[in-house]
């Protein structure tokens, strides 16, 4: 196994600081590369989303990791090309040039501005920054309806609105796209709302899921996942511990898996025979056949027995897994491990000072991007003035709030980590 030393190079860092009065008023919440790669999505507790132009030399990676001696290495070369930029945001532009052995701090592009708390948020699935018309992306905040967003302009392009018995307005707690694009699904308790994308308003169809007699999966919806090589499968993970795979066709659960929490995020492989998932209060991350035995094949560990969403992601060939922790390392896995009980990982590398709640792997070079943060809570402390504040000096010091990219090679085994 991999040590930070080893794994990772971090004297030149290429990251997003988020500012804020207090550090611990606000932090990221995970994050996700757009589909053809050039934008980077994440939000904040302070119910903002922040829209990241992709760096040049991200799009260059693959030669930077080739130059890299170990397996991970912050990103340090020169800006060579530009990257597609918002319209109508005076004052936000993307990085500049900045000499290799340089750090250089990523700036937002786009911030969108919700009501509420953000529970979720998605790219359009064929996002393709040279076609304005498909940068847009989804949000769902609490007590408001659903916001399509334009990655362009920040603009509200439309809402889709669910509503209760009461005829108000029903925040959906979890959000995703259809792979074709065509249909919007959002997570309700005991049901999942299906919208028409070209059709906003409160026009939808509704899928419960629990049966008559206690029967189903029970529970608020908390996050949906699609099969990308299946489109007609998904999956919908339960804050009352269990996932349910569904057939899009006839909303019929195919499989329901019990497990030991609260579920936060679901993935399918590639090739969708595996699937994902990971709780709340756990250490594992489980693997799923799907397709055959419908059990669980490996373990993947890492620190996660908190309450907050602590993100994976697989990458594009399915041979991966990268997990975020809130020790804040990123811990690197083979993905297709049979290993039944706590598979080791074959790389570990220290990515930042505070949880490491967010990763998301690019879809098409070798450049991870992470995110940290996480609510904290100052103790009183009985003591001198001079005492209190050297005390709180020290606290604050342990806080993190920032975006970090890297160049990663995660085709690399253990032993060439070492």
């Amino acid at each position: 196994m991999a040590d930070a030393d080893a794994m990772a190079q971090a004297s030149n860092e290429l990251e997003a600081r988020l500012e804020a009065s207090g550090a611990s008023t606000t932090f990221f919440k995970g994050c996700s590369w757009s589909p053809d790669g050039l934008c980077l999505l994440t939000a904040t507790d302070s119910s903002q989303i922040l829209l990241f132009n992709s760096p040049a030399r991200c799009l260059h990676a693959e030669s930077a990791t080739e130059a890299a001696q170990g397996g991970a290495t912050a990103i340090d070369e020169s800006l060579d090309a530009a990257v597609p930029r918002a319209e109508g945001d005076a004052g936000m532009d993307v990085c500049g040039v900045t000499p290799p052995g340089l750090a250089e701090d990523l700036t937002p592009v786009l911030s969108v501005q919700e009501g509420e708390m953000v529970y979720d948020y998605c790219w359009y699935p064929r996002m393709n920054s040279f076609e304005p018309s498909s940068c847009c992306f989804l949000s769902t905040t609490r007590d408001h309806p659903l916001h399509l967003w334009d990655a362009y302009t920040g603009r509200l392009r439309c809402t889709y609105r669910a509503y209760d018995h009461l005829d108000e307005i029903s925040a959906a707690h979890s959000v995703a796209f259809s792979p074709d694009g065509t249909q919007l699904f959002a997570g309700f308790k005991n049901c999942v709302r299906i919208f028409d994308v070209g059709r906003p308003g409160r026009t939808s169809s509704l899928r419960k899921t629990t049966q008559p007699g206690d029967s189903g999966q029970r529970g608020i919806v908390s996050c949906i996942s699609f099969a990308a090589s299946t489109p007609s499968m998904y999956a919908c993970g339960s804050f009352a511990k269990s996932v349910g795979v569904y057939d899009d066709r006839t909303g019929q659960a195919w499989a329901l898996l019990d497990l030991e929490s609260g579920v936060t995020q679901t993935q399918f492989s590639p090739d969708g025979r595996l699937l994902y998932t990971a709780c709340r209060q756990s250490d594992a991350i489980l693997c799923w056949d799907i397709r055959n035995t419908v059990e669980v094949l490996s373990h993947f560990g890492r620190q996660a027995l908190t309450n907050q969403r602590v993100q994976f992601d697989v990458t594009p060939d399915g041979a991966t897994l990268v997990s975020g922790s809130q020790d804040g390392t990123i811990r690197v896995f083979d993905a297709r491990s049979t290993v039944a009980v706590d598979a080791a990982p074959k790389g570990v590398f220290q990515a930042h000072k505070d949880s490491a709640n967010g990763v998301s792997v690019h879809p098409s070079t070798s450049v991870l991007a992470t995110v940290s943060g996480q609510r904290h809570f100052h103790e009183p402390v009985l003591s001198s003035e001079s005492s209190d504040e050297s005390s709180s000096e020290e606290v604050c010091a342990d806080f993190e709030n920032s975006i970090k990219l890297w160049s990663v090679d995660l085709t690399k085994q253990s032993k060439d980590f070492g």
